[in-house]
């Protein structure tokens, strides 16, 4: 765990993942003690937590068809981030994913105008822009 002025960075031994401004507290406060320790489930040895929240509520006899998906849901946030335009190399550092190939269909979709006046601007040569 790693804070520095309004940011808060879990996981700093391997890579660092900023966690959103909203559970920042919550983090911080899981971490005193042990900076180290999962957040999700802490004490357990295993890096795997892909059904435990489901199996947990199976257990607790609730229904589990509304539990989230964690894989999804770290789908949907750096689809998020691509959509923002954060570099592939900050999110790869920040997620943890090597490449990111498979969402290259989200990404923006440029206009043939867009790609024109970029390569103006790549040749030196800055065309004027206008809304269409």
């Amino acid at each position: 765990m790693l804070i520095e002025g309004d940011v808060v960075f879990a996981g700093t031994s391997s890579r660092i993942v900023p966690v959103a401004d909203d559970y920042a507290e919550i983090v911080a406060d899981a971490a005193v003690g042990d900076p180290d320790a999962f957040l999700v489930c802490p004490g357990r040895m295993a890096r795997d937590v892909r059904s435990r929240l489901s199996n947990w509520l199976a257990e607790l006899g609730e229904d589990t068809s509304a539990v989230p998906s964690l894989r999804r849901l770290r789908t949907t946030r750096i689809i998020e981030l691509i959509q923002q335009g954060l570099a592939d190399e900050l999110i790869s550092a920040v997620t943890g994913i090597a490449r990111l190939d498979c969402y290259a269909s989200y990404r923006p979709k440029y206009s043939r105008s867009d790609v024109i006046a970029a390569a103006s601007l790549i040749a030196g040569k800055p065309t004027k822009l206008r809304a269409v």
